[in-house]
């Protein structure tokens, strides 16, 4: 369900980003880097020995150019594009289009318009610096410099933006820009020295970043959460798909009161309500309400209530409930409840797990697990698992209810069909009756509450009597040698091959066990035995004549029901 989750997630990325880059076989003709004597040459000559150099071409009008102006300048090992945005200052584009770069006139902006471009260096070294985030503090309208450290930054209605500056390694610059139109300008980063921090907080946040940045296709966009320690603050956000809405491509850094997705969003963290029509993803915390159609995805804690059509996907802690018509999948620690139609996945909680099918929990928990089919638990249980079919545990502390109950050790007890606790109970005894010369049977579970499954056989005659059964029972210890077993137990009576009808032994029984040796014991007690059987199944040799003697005969409708006192003696090996 996750990785599904996941690839719905990077589709959705690149339908939203329209920054995303293509890789390249080839250094584009804009970023192929030229060298330049300019003597008094015209633009013309300048462009005719570019091309030779970068082995591209120019596609202009002829009159878009001054013929007669002349040019003296030097350039050294500077790319087309620096030495463009030179020659021009900004009063021509330039387009890539395969071998070509197609020059034309910059169209006219309006007053509140800002068109900036440049390129972004190290101070010290004056080497490009790719994949730097540059963004409008106001309008979080952003950009990100390309692999070459290339950048264009389109601000509208804006007036006397505040332009932040931010990559990784380096020093946060402002930029107070003042005028509208198209200008170059070239940015210079101080860069930090290397610091390895291993504090708790850094690593969870590599961690998440790890999470998320398997979903996010473009190395421009995990730039954006590698760039910045601390989410952006706004009221709100209303988004169309990630990266597409009131917070730009920013919006995964910035964190808001509400959200509200059209089709899903990509948000810093919530502090009061999100609503997705198909899905929420949020990079860190989210309070209080969370509603999406099919899915939610957070990184950070969740606190409150979460509801997803198909399945929630938490990085780390939830405190408060979450719902799922599918599943629930929680790294973290849930304290509350977990509620889905089909499966429930934990790291541990503190509360209950809830399912139609399944619950899993990977680590110490502490409260109750139901499901329909199956519960698991990897760590300590302290509370109850209850299924309709399994249990599995590792160590639990309080109750296993379930047709088949499985656990490495329990302080409590198993209630089922079969119940095997690697620690507890589990014996194989042979003893003899005076009904049935020879028995088998295997008790399962714990010392307080087991399972036991029997075979009998009667010797009389060419036709014995066979039985098989199955029983509970419990036990108490009275040193470390003895215990006292109380067992009831119901077994059907069969001879020969042909099925018989109903024709049973119930037996009530009390043994007393010495320990011999840690894998050997002598067990002996009476037992109290109640027989109903069909008078007329073999006339003259039917069931009934299986009875030593009775404490109480009665007989009605063809069935006949004898009581008597018994014992047995067993040898049980462990």
């Amino acid at each position: 369900m996750e990785k599904a989750v996941n690839n719905i997630i990077a589709f959705a990325f690149l339908i939203g980003s329209f920054s995303f880059g293509l890789a390249q076989e080839t250094t584009p003709p804009l970023e192929r880097k030229v060298t330049l004597e300019l003597n008094g040459m015209t633009i013309k000559e300048t462009l005719k020995m570019m091309e030779t150099q970068g082995v591209y071409q120019f596609a202009y009008r002829t009159d878009l150019i001054d013929g007669d102006l002349q040019l003296t300048r030097t350039y050294s090992d500077k790319t087309t594009r620096a030495v463009l945005n030179d020659l021009f200052a900004g009063k021509i584009t330039y387009k890539e289009r395969g071998n070509y770069i197609i020059l034309r006139e910059q169209s006219a902006s309006d007053e509140k318009t800002v068109l900036l471009s440049g390129y972004v260096s190290n101070k010290e070294s004056g080497e490009t610096v790719p994949y730097v985030t540059i963004y409008d503090s106001t309008s979080l309208t952003s950009t990100s410099s390309n692999e070459y450290g290339y950048y264009n930054l389109t601000l509208k209605n804006t007036e006397n933006p505040l332009i932040v500056v931010r990559k990784e390694g380096y020093r946060d610059t402002t930029i107070q820009w003042s005028q509208s139109g198209t200008s170059v300008y070239n940015i210079t980063l101080e860069a930090l020295p290397p610091v390895e921090d291993t504090t708790t907080q850094v690593k969870e946040e590599n961690a998440k970043i790890n999470w998320f940045q398997r979903f996010i296709p473009s190395e421009e966009q995990k730039s954006k959460f590698r760039n910045f320690s601390e989410q952006l603050q706004r009221k709100t956000q209303v988004s169309l798909l990630p990266g597409v809405g009131s917070n730009g491509k920013l919006s995964g850094r910035t964190s808001v009161d509400y959200s509200f997705n059209t089709i899903g969003g990509f948000v810093g963290g919530v502090r009061i309500l999100e609503i997705g029509g198909v899905f929420n993803l949020d990079w860190d915390s989210v309070r209080y309400l969370q509603i999406a159609g099919v899915f939610n995805k957070v990184g950070g804690h969740q606190q409150g209530a979460q509801f997803a059509g198909v399945t929630n996907i938490n990085k780390s802690d939830v405190h408060g409930a979450q719902f799922a018509g599918v599943t629930n999948i929680t790294r973290g620690e849930v304290i509350g409840a977990q509620s889905a139609g089909v499966v429930n996945y934990v790291d541990r909680f503190i509360g209950a797990q809830v399912a139609g099918v399944g619950n899993y929990s990977y680590n110490n928990s502490v409260g109750g697990q139901f499901a329909g089919v199956f519960n698991k638990s990897k760590g300590k249980l302290i509370g109850a698992q209850v299924a309709g079919l399994v249990n599995i545990a590792e160590d639990v502390e309080g109750a296993q209810i379930g047709l088949i109950n499985i656990n490495n050790s329990i302080d409590g007890v198993p209630i089922g069909l079969f119940s095997y606790s690697r620690r507890g109970l589990h014996q194989l005894e042979l003893s003899t009756n005076e009904v049935f010369q020879a028995n088998i049977a295997f008790k399962t579970g714990v010392n307080e509450f087991y399972n036991t499954f029997i075979g009998g056989v009667h010797f009389e005659g060419a036709n014995p009597t066979t039985a098989l059964g199955y029983g509970v029972g419990s036990s108490v210890g009275l040193s470390p040698k003895s215990r006292i077993f109380f067992d009831l137990q119901a077994l059907h009576l069969q001879r020969g091959t042909a099925l018989a009808r109903p024709n049973g032994l119930a037996k009530l029984t009390m043994s007393y066990q010495w320990q011999i040796t840690p894998l050997f014991a002598l067990a002996a007690g009476p037992s109290f035995n109640a027989m109903v059987t069909e008078e007329s199944f073999f006339p003259g040799n039917d069931f009934s004549t299986l009875a030593p003697y009775s404490l109480y005969n009665y007989s009605e409708n063809g069935y006949n029901l004898q009581m008597w006192v018994g014992g047995h003696i067993a040898l049980r090996f462990f």
